[in-house]
């Protein structure tokens, strides 16, 4: 450990505290008391890491449980921390034949005390090597942004109901937008021309060319605006007086957050497999150390920090285990969230018409498009609704 690594320190603190964590490794200056200690404190760190990760999603952690993750690495169960080089520094003298070693009075205590300690001590110097490789090797950061992603989407009421309504929505786009205008009905056109004939007819007065064409006109929105009503449209579209659409103001947001949120996913790093054979490398170090370590240690204190790896790996194992399930519902089930990563049914079959052609590409591949195709929908159906208006119904009203 180099403390000249810390801020704060100056060249005579520093000077001192390598020297303390020097001697803190050397049996010489330890006794039961001071081995218990160290120990307790490499339980506490690792079971306050493991918490932190069973919450880390829910409280948006990311940040603090890195640093405790590093912090780790490099002071508990690295080269640097204090059961590694304890080890390091004092198995031969303690486990040669005591007649061996060199002790002066007070020694023989803490000597004593070591020695007792040393066999299980270096069970959890393998525990610490294989737990400090997995830890390095812990894709949190992915993981994490895998396991936030799906728990935002769901927070955020991305539900099965709106992807149905999503595929109703694109449905009827596209069968609208391909009807042909004579096919729309124009009921309120037709009898107000009818009812302006029958009264010219009967004697009354007249109106402009530009008056008839304007009423006329006015009457076959109408006739539009209420067909497409009729339609049952979810609650995308605003519709404005003059005959125009344009998507709601909250689901134009929704759709995008949606893209967004598709975006993040596709961009993360494809490491499936290595998570997978990750999984396998975790389940290696339970079966040949941790497991084994339950029934090789005999000391409470070495039991405890043998026990604080085993659980820390365990969540490790199923958070990354978590996010390999999660990856492959995107593939395999239609339920939401993970069925927003696979295109409606009705996109598939979606007929490009009046500049509306929505994006059918494998959202894996780029994302989903849902804020356009409702931007798309919308500039569409003004386009169809003023063609309607103007270039169909009554041949001579109608614009060359």
């Amino acid at each position: 450990m180099d403390f000249r690594d810390y801020p704060g320190f100056n060249e005579e603190e520093t000077a001192y505290a390598e020297e303390q964590y020097a001697n803190a490794v050397l049996w010489g200056h330890n006794t039961e008391k001071t081995i218990t200690a160290e120990l307790e404190g490499v339980v506490s760190r690792i079971d306050d890491f493991t918490k932190h990760l069973k919450t880390i999603v829910e409280n948006r952690d990311f940040n603090s449980t890195e640093y405790m993750r590093g912090a780790i690495c490099m002071n508990d169960v690295g080269p640097g921390g204090w059961i590694p080089s304890f080890v390091l520094n004092n198995r031969e003298d303690l486990t040669m034949p005591e007649n061996q070693v060199m002790m002066y009075g007070d020694d023989v205590t803490s000597y004593a005390a070591c020695r007792k300690y040393i066999k299980d001590l270096i069970e959890l110097d393998t525990a610490c090597a294989r737990m400090n490789t997995i830890l390095s090797e812990f894709a949190l950061e992915g993981i994490y942004g895998r396991l936030s992603w799906v728990m935002s989407f769901k927070k955020a009421g991305y539900d099965t109901a709106l992807y149905g309504q999503i595929d109703t929505d694109i449905e009827l786009f596209s069968w609208q937008l391909a009807r042909k205008l004579n096919e729309i009905p124009d009921t309120r056109a037709t009898a107000w021309y009818r009812n302006y004939q029958d009264r010219l007819f009967s004697g009354g007065t007249g109106l402009s060319a530009d008056e008839i064409k304007r009423q006329y006109r006015a009457e076959r929105l109408k006739d539009f605006q209420a067909d497409w009503k009729k339609r049952g449209v979810g609650p995308c579209l605003a519709e404005r007086s003059d005959g125009s659409y344009s998507v709601q103001a909250e689901w134009d947001s929704k759709m995008d957050v949606l893209d967004r949120y598709a975006d993040i996913l596709t961009r993360q790093e494809p490491h499936e497999s290595n998570m997978k054979e990750f999984v396998e490398k975790v389940d290696k170090v339970l079966t040949e150390v941790l497991i084994p370590n339950e029934q090789r240690l005999t000391l409470k204190g070495c039991i405890a920090v043998n026990a604080s790896f085993k659980r820390c790996a365990q969540q490790v194992k199923n958070m990354v285990q978590q996010a390999i399930d999660e990856y492959n519902m995107f593939f395999d089930s239609s339920e939401a969230p993970f069925c927003f990563m696979q295109n409606p049914g009705a996109l598939e079959n979606a007929v490009p018409n009046y500049g509306w052609n929505p994006c059918k590409d494998y959202p894996w591949a780029h994302g989903t498009s849902y804020h356009s195709l409702y931007r798309m929908a919308a500039e569409a159906l003004t386009k169809q609704c003023k063609d309607y208006v103007t270039k169909a119904g009554e041949s001579h009203l109608r614009d060359n």
